[in-house]
């Protein structure tokens, strides 16, 4: 009488599993996870800016002055400069209106 063997040999379990490990693999190439977080932080951003907006805009209209805290016109930023008015950045910076400049930090 022969027996005949039901069960899964080892190297079709290993072929098995290499063959959903190169699914997920190619899943995770599509969908590019990198570029979703960088979409959501780049969102959260965005989100952030429109906050700060508003609150300006309801400031503006309470009619404080605004400026006085803001008597030397310069905006502070955190980029790597020897000279303290960011001239090796200036360019990739926005343009500001005049009278306003940058301070780098050193």
């Amino acid at each position: 009488m022969k027996i005949i063997s039901k069960s899964f040999t080892l190297i079709e379990l290993i072929i098995a599993v290499l063959i959903i490990f190169l699914i997920v693999g190619l899943f995770i190439l599509i969908i590019k996870p990198g570029d979703y977080f960088q979409n959501t932080r780049d969102s959260k951003r965005i989100d952030d800016l429109k906050k700060l907006e508003t609150i300006l805009d309801v400031l503006s209209l309470e009619d404080l002055n605004l400026e006085e805290g803001l008597s030397n016109n310069t905006i502070y930023i955190s980029l790597p400069d020897s000279s303290p008015t960011c001239s090796s950045w200036i360019s990739q910076l926005m343009i500001l209106p005049q009278n306003w400049q940058y301070r780098c930090s050193s």
